[in-house]
C-alpha cells in the first residue's frame, strides 16, 4: 500500500512540473475556449438567477476583466494537469525502463587510465618516442556482493571485434569480486608526447622503427588496437579535418546485462580517450 501512494506522489509531481508555466503561456486560447464552453453550458441557469448581466461600472469592468484571467488561467492549469497526469504512470514506466537498458553490473572508473613507457630499439639504443597505452577501468557493480563472471570487453570498429587484453593477466576474460576492479587495454599511442603514468621502458623491433622513425617526424600518429597475442592491429590515423573518431566497446559477464560504451578518440587532444556510457544496450 505504502508503494502504491508513493508511486501515485511521484505521478502528481510529474504531472505538476512546469503546469502553471504553460497554463500562464496558454489561458488566452485554451483556458479561454474551456470558459466559454462553461458558460455557454451553464447559460440556462445563469439567466434564471439573473447573473447573465454585464457589469455597468467600471469597477465591475475591471473585477469581471481580472476574474475573467484568474479563471482561464486556473482552467487551463486544470485541463493540462489531469492531461499529464493521465499519461504520467506510462511515462514513469518507460524512463525507469529505459534506465535499466542500461547495465548497473559495472562500474567504471573516472576516466581512462594510461600508462606511458619510454621506447627502445632493439639493439638497445635509445629513442625520442614513447608509447602510450590505454585502459578502460571496469569494476564490480553488483549491489549483492557477487563476483562478476568470466568479464570481457569488445571493441567494435571495421571488420571483427577485437576483445580486449586484461591488463593483470594477459587474457581475454577476468572474474571482478565486489569491490575490485581489472584494467581493459584499448590500444596505444606511439608519439613524441608523455600523455600517461611513466612506467619504465619497451623494446621494439626494427620493423617498429623503421615505421615509426618514417611517420612520427612527420606528424602521421596513429591510434593502434591491440589483439590478446599483443600483435599490432587495425591502426585509426590522426586527420586535423577530422580529429575525432567514435568507437563502441561493450562490457559482458555472465548472467547480467550487457553495458556499451562508446569511446572518444582525439589523438590531437591532452587526454586522447574519453568515454561516455550508452543509454542502450542493443
Amino acid at each position: 500500500m505504502r508503494r502504491f501512494f508513493i508511486f501515485h506522489w511521484f505521478c502528481i509531481q510529474h504531472a505538476w512540473r512546469g503546469c502553471w508555466t504553460k497554463a500562464n503561456e496558454t489561458a488566452s486560447l485554451l483556458g479561454g475556449a474551456v470558459l466559454w464552453l462553461i458558460l455557454l453550458g451553464i447559460s440556462p441557469q445563469l439567466r434564471e438567477r439573473h447573473l447573465i448581466e454585464v457589469p455597468t461600472t467600471y469597477w465591475g469592468h475591471a473585477g469581471f476583466s481580472v476574474a475573467l484571467a484568474a479563471a482561464s488561467v486556473i482552467l487551463a492549469f486544470a485541463v493540462i494537469f489531469l492531461r499529464r497526469l493521465f499519461v504520467a504512470s506510462a511515462h514513469l514506466y518507460w524512463a525507469e525502463r529505459d534506465k535499466t537498458d542500461t547495465s548497473t553490473s559495472f562500474r567504471l572508473g573516472e576516466r581512462i587510465f594510461s600508462e606511458t613507457r619510454a621506447v627502445k630499439w632493439k639493439d638497445g639504443s635509445s629513442s625520442d618516442f614513447f608509447e602510450t597505452k590505454f585502459y578502460l577501468t571496469v569494476g564490480n557493480g553488483l549491489s549483492d556482493g557477487k563476483t562478476l563472471k568470466r568479464v570481457q570487453t569488445r571493441i567494435f570498429f571495421l571488420g571483427e571485434p577485437v576483445l580486449a587484453r586484461v591488463k593483470e593477466t594477459g587474457s581475454g576474460e577476468i572474474d571482478i569480486r565486489h569491490g575490485e576492479w581489472a584494467y581493459f587495454e584499448l590500444g596505444r599511442i606511439v608519439s613524441k608526447q608523455i600523455t600517461g603514468l611513466m612506467s619504465g621502458s619497451v623494446v621494439f623491433s626494427d620493423e617498429h622503427r623503421r615505421d615509426y622513425g618514417h611517420n612520427i617526424p612527420l606528424g602521421h600518429i596513429g591510434f593502434e588496437f591491440c589483439s590478446l597475442s599483443r600483435k599490432r592491429g587495425a591502426r585509426l590515423a590522426h586527420n586535423p579535418e577530422l580529429p575525432n573518431w567514435s568507437i563502441f566497446t561493450v562490457i559482458s559477464a555472465d548472467d547480467v546485462t550487457a553495458m556499451r560504451v562508446r569511446l572518444n578518440i582525439n589523438m590531437a587532444a591532452t587526454n586522447p580517450i574519453s568515454y561516455e556510457v550508452s543509454a542502450h544496450t542493443g
